[in-house]
């Protein structure tokens, strides 16, 4: 699987770079090792049997997860506890009676808080209980003390996979590129 998902998105970056006249030598990398390329901004995740490939002229972060509808309240309530920023936890303490919500709200703030910190470029040296993400029913934002930052949120659902683009342009300046079928032997 993790051959798949590496020849995966070197095909996804091949195209990148073809469609924007460059070749892998452009890419270079930056602090925390993010890899960067002069003319376009990009960012890569995958899960499972999914490669996302995002591109944009503006710093941008992505992250996928494959959802896991049979995680429990207690599992959520640990990792949230652990990693989220208290009013994270709090919130998702707060609908924990209805399972489904808790589920897609936690994968929800799992994935912001991942393509935030790899747009920024910091990784995990950023601890992800330092900011927080504030949900609405079709909007999220990112706080860091209570201040919503500069970004663009994009999400999105494909099977059973949730996706969060991090962006400091416009929406509509983001380019997306999935591939699913090959990694699980589809095609």
């Amino acid at each position: 699987q993790k051959r798949r998902q590496a020849l995966a998105s070197a095909l996804l970056m091949h195209k990148m770079l073809a469609d924007n006249n460059m070749t892998f030598d452009n890419i270079y990398y930056g602090t925390n090792n993010k890899p960067l390329c002069e003319k376009i901004h990009f960012n890569i995740s995958h899960s499972k049997d999914m490669v996302i490939l995002s591109v944009s002229n503006y710093n941008i972060g992505c992250d996928i997860e494959m959802v896991d509808s049979s995680i429990t309240k207690e599992k959520i309530h640990k990792l949230s506890a652990r990693f989220f920023h208290k009013k994270e936890a709090a919130f998702l303490e707060d609908i924990s009676s209805n399972q489904s919500s808790l589920a897609y709200n936690f994968y929800r703030i799992w994935t912001i808080k991942e393509s935030y910190v790899k747009m920024t470029g910091t990784g995990l040296t950023t601890p992800l209980d330092s900011y927080a993400v504030a949900l609405s029913e079709n909007d999220a934002c990112i706080l860091i003390d209570d201040t919503p930052i500069q970004c663009s949120i994009m999400e999105k659902e494909i099977d059973n996979y949730h996706i969060s683009i991090c962006h400091e342009g416009p929406k509509d300046d983001i380019l997306c590129s999935f591939v699913s079928h090959f990694l699980s032997g589809n095609n």
